[in-house]
């Protein structure tokens, strides 16, 4: 059967009529097209930052900020979808064992239970964990995410966090320029006195 761009056409027992198939993508291709998501590094250490300093506060005793949920700038959901996810990723992985293996000389954040209960603290406060239902329970919401959210940086959030505490490990400077038994080389200023 011959067909024309005016004629319609049956393939494959499906009537096939060329000219309303073009009529259709040029009324899809004129709806809104979804937008891209554009978080960058810079919200992300923004994010990383935060959650350091809210722990910080918890680990201290003190209290947390009347909005620490202000401190994060989350965008719009739809431009950026995965920074809750990633706050709370994040307090799952301070958590987590590879915190703990951190945490072995600090007395209160080497008990897991301790840091998850300074978590779960935190995920309330700001508001990231949201019950299922109505009937759930907020502590319970937030046992559920942070048991459900893929632990991320847990080593490099305690490393900053005992940072941000003041108990990092200190490195010592080396005071001696060249190694022992080796003799400095002599500056070419010296060298053309001679």
């Amino acid at each position: 059967m011959a067909t024309s761009n005016t004629t319609t056409a049956t393939r494959n027992n499906v009537v096939v009529n060329p000219q309303s198939a073009t009529a259709n993508t040029a009324t899809a291709d004129s709806k809104p097209k979804t937008q891209r998501v554009l978080e960058t590094r810079d919200q992300w250490s923004a994010i990383f930052a935060h959650t350091v300093a809210l722990l910080a506060a918890a680990v201290k005793g003190e209290a947390l900020p009347d909005d620490p949920r202000k401190g994060y700038a989350f965008g719009k959901p739809q431009v950026e979808p995965h920074s809750r996810q990633y706050a709370q990723s994040l307090l799952a992985g301070f958590a987590s064992k590879k915190a703990g293996k951190v945490f072995t000389q600090h007395e209160v954040l080497a008990d897991q239970a301790k840091r998850e209960e300074i978590a779960i603290a935190i995920l309330l406060k700001t508001k990231l964990a949201k019950a299922s239902s109505g009937a759930e329970n907020p502590e319970t919401a937030a046992r559920r995410i942070l048991s459900k959210a893929e632990a991320k940086q847990g080593r490099s959030l305690a490393e900053a966090l005992l940072a941000a505490l003041g108990e990092a490990k200190q490195t010592e400077l080396q005071v001696e320029a060249t190694p022992k038994g080796v003799e400095a080389k002599p500056k070419k200023s010296a060298k053309k006195a001679k």
